[in-house]
């Protein structure tokens, strides 16, 4: 990517709507994490995106049509799952609409373990169970989980004897990751790790972010950040931007205050 792409700012962008997507699949049925996921409105089919897409083209075109503009809208994908790698034939019908990924810095870094709680999905998938009503067995269910840092829901899992790398996962690797640049998908960050970072004081996770954003930078991707689970607070937000980060995104279904911020705040299609 050239270096002009990190002086993109949200005036670039049609940001009236900001999907937010995790995982896509062709065909149902579906099985393990993806399975529970779908229950948690986590994915969309292919020809439910399509519809969704060709909508919001619409809309855009109309925009730029009655303004002499020439933006594009963003979708994003978070979390990096292998099965977005399904959506590129579909996106290249669509020039105005720009895909965007974010992932986390161990990603960057060449982690492609399942995230914790797609682990716990597909252990979920295999035991019939529902990840919601989990704690009386074991002390924490999905929701607890988020509040705790990566490691530790990794442990967590362990202790409980579920499979914290289970083979059928696929997340996305370094070389997807260029494949994807090639495409000319952008591509941002998601936070140190995926948890719900407000369990942190910034000055704690601010050196891990410095080095994460010189990583990114270095690589050629674009120094925006999706907030892991959606969840930040206002000294989150400033020591992002105060590193350098020139867009955050959040989602629309999570409240919190400090309204003269400039969170862009996406809505989960599915």
């Amino acid at each position: 990517m050239k270096d002009a792409k990190y002086q993109l700012n949200e005036t670039d962008w049609w940001c009236e709507e900001i999907p937010c997507l995790h995982r896509v699949y062709k065909t149902a049925p579906i099985q393990g994490a993806h399975k529970i996921q779908k229950k948690l409105g986590m994915t969309i089919s292919l020809s439910s995106l399509e519809k969704k897409l060709m909508a919001l083209s619409n809309k855009v075109k109309e925009l730029n049509y009655k303004y002499n503009l020439k933006k594009k809208a963003l979708l994003t994908f978070d979390d990096g799952h292998k099965d977005v790698l399904l959506s590129i034939p579909l996106l290249k019908k669509f020039p105005d609409i720009q895909p965007v990924l974010f992932m986390t810095g161990r990603q960057f870094n060449g982690e492609v373990i399942p995230l914790p709680l797609t682990a716990l999905y597909t252990w979920c998938d295999r035991n019939n169970r529902d990840p919601n009503k989990l704690m009386e067995d074991f002390g924490f269910d999905r929701l607890s989980l988020k509040l705790l840092p990566e490691n530790e829901q990794r442990q967590r899992l362990e202790d409980a004897g579920i499979d914290i790398n289970p083979q059928e996962e696929e997340m996305l690797n370094l070389k997807d990751l260029d494949y994807l640049n090639n495409c000319d998908w952008l591509i941002g960050y998601h936070g140190n790790y995926h948890c719900d970072l407000r369990i942190h004081r910034a000055v704690d996770i601010e050196d891990d972010f410095k080095r994460d954003l010189r990583l990114l930078l270095s690589i050629g991707y674009v120094p925006w950040i999706a907030w892991p689970e959606g969840c930040w607070n206002k000294d989150l937000y400033l020591m992002a931007e105060r590193l350098g980060f020139t867009m955050q995104f959040g989602l629309s279904s999570k409240k919190y205050e400090g309204k003269e911020l400039k969170m862009l705040n996406r809505v989960i299609w599915k």
